[in-house]
C-alpha cells in the first residue's frame, strides 16, 4: 500500500513524520510514502532526505492526482492523506475525469448550497460549500473520537449521515451523493481510501453512458468537517437515426 501525502510543508511533514513513526512501530503497513508538492525546495525534501520509505514528487496536486489515479487498479488499497487547507482536490479530479471519460457530455461545476442546519456552512466564490458540525475551533490533529474533547461528551453526529439526510430532503432532487470519507489512520493523521474516488468515477461514467442526466453532491468529509461541491452533467446527445 502507498500513502499519498498532499503537501510538503508543515502539515505534510507532520503527517509524514507521524506515519513513519507508526510504520516503524508496526502500527500500520505501507510500502512507501509519496509526498507531493509543487515547490522543488519544499521542507519535506530536506527533512526526509535519505529516508528510503519517502518519495518526494514535485508536481501540482491536481495534475499529480489526474496522472496517478489513472494508473491505479480499482481495487487499490492505496490511501490519500489530505491537507487541512487545500482546494477540493477530489471534486476537481472527478470533474476532470468525467469530462475525459465522456467527452461529449456537458459536465460542469454548479454552485453548492445544500442547507444542513450545521453550526458552520459557508460558500466560496468557486461554488464549494464548507461545512462543520463543530461550533468551535478544532486542532488539525484531532482524531474525532467518540467522546469529543471540546464538549467533553459524546460525539452524537457523523457528517456523512448529515449530508445524506440533507440531500434526501432537499426540495430540488439530486441524482447521487458521492462522499470521500477521511478516517483516522495513525495518530493525528486521517486518510481517504483511493478506491472511493475510482468507484465514484465508474458510477458517474455508467450513468452518463446510460443517458441519465446527473446532479450530484460530491463531498470530502470527516466525522466533523468537510467540503461539498455540485457536479452537473448532461449526457451526450443521442445519435440521430440514419
Amino acid at each position: 500500500m502507498d500513502l499519498i501525502v498532499i503537501g510538503g510543508g508543515c502539515y505534510g511533514c507532520l503527517h509524514t513524520r507521524q506515519l513513519l513513526k507508526a510504520r516503524r512501530r508496526d502500527k500500520i503497513a505501507c510500502r512507501r510514502l509519496i509526498v507531493v508538492d509543487r515547490n522543488p525546495v519544499c521542507r519535506a525534501r530536506t527533512e526526509f532526505a535519505g529516508e528510503p520509505l519517502v518519495e518526494i514528487v514535485q508536481a501540482e496536486w491536481g495534475a499529480f492526482l489526474r496522472a496517478y489515479l489513472d494508473t491505479l487498479d480499482p481495487q487499490t488499497e492505496n490511501r490519500l492523506v489530505p491537507a487541512p487547507f487545500a482546494p477540493h482536490l477530489l471534486f476537481e479530479w472527478l470533474l476532470s475525469a468525467a469530462r475525459s471519460d465522456t467527452p461529449r457530455a456537458a459536465v460542469r461545476r454548479g454552485a453548492c448550497a445544500l442547507p444542513l442546519g450545521l453550526p458552520f456552512e459557508r460558500q466560496d466564490d468557486q461554488g464549494n460549500q464548507f461545512i462543520s458540525a463543530a461550533g468551535w475551533l478544532c486542532p488539525a490533529t484531532c482524531i474525532e473520537p467518540a467522546l469529543c474533547p471540546a464538549i467533553k461528551g459524546a460525539r452524537t453526529w457523523e457528517l456523512g449521515d448529515i449530508v445524506r439526510a440533507g440531500v434526501a430532503r432537499a426540495p430540488t432532487a439530486y441524482t447521487d451523493t458521492l462522499l470521500f470519507t477521511c478516517r483516522h489512520f495513525a495518530w493525528g493523521v486521517g486518510t481517504i481510501p483511493l478506491r472511493a474516488p475510482l468507484e465514484a468515477r465508474a458510477r458517474l461514467a455508467t450513468a452518463l453512458a446510460a443517458g441519465q442526466p446527473q446532479r450530484v453532491i460530491v463531498g470530502t468529509v470527516s466525522s466533523c468537517h468537510g467540503v461539498l461541491g455540485l457536479l452537473e452533467a448532461a449526457p451526450p446527445p443521442a445519435a440521430s437515426a440514419p
